[in-house]
């Protein structure tokens, strides 16, 4: 993974973050049906989270590899 890969995910992970505090707080403000389309697109965001973090350890994994 190039360094401008590494960054460019670094900043979709702060910005998921950020989303999901945002729909967390608003959660409490809406309506039901509102609330599960907050929920679906939370879970979509968790999901891509989990994603770019799975990449994260997997490129760590083959970097401490490449070192022993």
């Amino acid at each position: 993974m190039t360094y401008e890969k590494f960054e460019q995910n670094q900043r979709k992970v702060e910005t998921i973050n950020k989303l999901l505090d945002k729909l967390n707080n608003i959660l409490n403000k809406v309506n039901e049906i509102e609330r599960q389309q907050i929920l679906i697109y939370m879970e979509y965001l968790e999901m891509e989270y989990r994603r770019l973090e799975n990449e994260f350890l997997e490129k760590k994994e083959d970097n401490f590899k490449k070192i022993r």
